[in-house]
């Protein structure tokens, strides 16, 4: 299976945001064969999320395939994911950085990062709560600001978060530039320059 197998999947119809969003995150979730578009199983030996495919981990996904992956069921897993995290209904690119960092950031972290992203753009009387939780006030509060200036605050959280693992656990320093690479791919996939601290 590669990538163009699971974005060319026509089993049903799929939001074009969301298929957008999974054409950038793939190359970054998946391990390849030795002929770089085959799509490999990996099973690392004392990783507590067991075996993965397409970024898609057996202790967080019990249900997935992993057998016999489909393009069907790695689209349908992250659809789920996108859906979770109300994606579709924040602003683009809003809801694609979201999904996008959730996936290796976690969702609650992400949604309270998104959360005190708002946040900074509002007076304090119009703050949000920080719940890591995505609802109808998250939705509305982020529609108000500047889109890409709100993307912009986000990412900058998300990469001081990763700054922050690597100061306090000097041993996860080797993933630094894969993750500061993922943050750079998504700025440049949605136009957003070079707008954020280093």
């Amino acid at each position: 299976m590669t990538i163009h197998d699971i974005l060319a999947d026509g089993t049903r119809p799929r939001l074009p945001r969301f298929l957008q969003a999974l054409a950038i995150l793939l190359p970054l979730e998946c391990a390849f064969e030795r002929d770089g578009v085959t799509i490999r199983m990996e099973c690392v030996p004392g990783d507590s999320g067991g075996r993965t495919f397409a970024g898609i981990d057996e202790s967080s996904h019990p249900g997935f395939p992993f057998d016999h992956p489909t393009p069907c069921a790695v689209l349908d897993t992250y659809e789920t994911e996108f859906d979770l995290l109300r994606s579709g209904e924040l602003p683009r690119p809003v809801g694609e950085a979201l999904f996008l960092q959730s996936t290796n950031q976690g969702d609650e972290r992400c949604e309270k990062m998104l959360q005190q992203a708002i946040n900074l753009f509002n007076t304090p009387s119009g703050q949000i709560v920080a719940d890591g939780i995505i609802g109808a006030n998250t939705v509305r509060a982020a529609w108000r600001i500047n889109a890409n200036d709100l993307t912009r605050a986000f990412l900058a959280a998300s990469r001081s978060r990763y700054r922050d693992i690597c100061a306090n656990c000097p041993g996860d320093q080797k993933f630094a530039s894969g993750w500061m690479n993922r943050i750079t791919a998504i700025e440049q996939a949605y136009a957003l320059g070079n707008g954020l601290p280093t």
